[in-house]
């Protein structure tokens, strides 16, 4: 089970969200990686475009407290891939060796996603969706979900990252499997900032403590859950880089 600083159920203040200007002809792309506790992250970064010569493609890898770890360039021809080991660069912290990683280009890519340990690798996740400019952010608020449980069989780590230069606001919500709520927390991310949510610190194991997590943003945010086994071990990584509504109008939910 990780051991990183986590957040509780409780209320924090609330700030605008909104996201960063970026120039027309950039575009940014925003992954998850996790190097704690002996765990390896591998990003391949692919281009998905035909042209000639070579692309510039710049890599910014940031801890949870949205301060930056380090920065990479990478030249890709087309359609070819490269490969970053981010271990090798993350904080001697190993509370801070987990975040965001962004990636720009004018280019079309695609990002993987790798995460292993030394029995090797355990989740591979695909990203093509760049992150949105200014003027598309056009909704109220911004639904995203996953399935979670705290159970004696299987626990949850839950994670969410803005990609965005400014800070971001929001709320999460857990239900059990008889719908009832759980607990709700209001968050708000510093600029590429991550907060991490551990269900087990808060709640009893039990087998009825399992179901949805909802969580509700002012603007797109990444939301990662970290599935382990009853012996802490990690099986499995979900990263949900889309909403599955955009609410057109404030208001309550969860």
């Amino acid at each position: 089970m990780s051991h990183r600083r986590g957040i509780g159920v409780g209320i924090a203040a609330v700030v605008l969200f909104c996201a960063g200007i970026a120039p027309a002809s950039a575009r940014t792309y925003a992954a998850y990686y996790d190097c704690t506790e002996g765990k390896e992250t591998a990003l391949t970064v692919s281009s998905l475009s035909e042209f000639e010569g070579e692309v510039a493609c710049s890599v910014t890898i940031f801890d949870p407290a949205g301060g930056i770890v380090a920065e990479r360039g990478i030249a890709l021809t087309s359609y070819s891939s490269a490969v970053l080991w981010l271990s090798r660069d993350a904080r001697a912290d190993e509370a801070a060796r987990w975040g965001i990683v962004l990636v720009d280009s004018p280019a079309l890519l695609s990002l993987s996603v790798w995460i292993g340990d030394d029995g090797g690798w355990i989740a591979a996740e695909n990203i093509t969706a760049r992150i949105l400019y200014p003027e598309e952010i056009t909704s109220a608020y911004y639904w995203l979900t996953l399935s979670y449980a705290n159970t004696p069989y299987r626990t949850t780590g839950i994670a969410l990252l803005n990609p965005h230069p400014v800070p971001g606001e929001g709320a999460i919500w857990l239900h059990d499997v008889d719908g009832k709520p759980l607990g709700s927390d209001e968050f708000v991310l510093a600029p590429r900032a991550a907060l991490y949510f551990s269900p087990e610190r808060e709640f009893p194991r039990v087998d009825a403590n399992w179901g949805v997590v909802d969580v509700r943003a002012a603007a797109p945010i990444l939301l990662v859950g970290e599935y382990f086994g009853a012996g802490g071990e990690l099986i499995d990584v979900d990263l949900i880089p889309t909403p599955y509504y955009q609410q057109a109008t404030g208001g309550s939910g969860g």
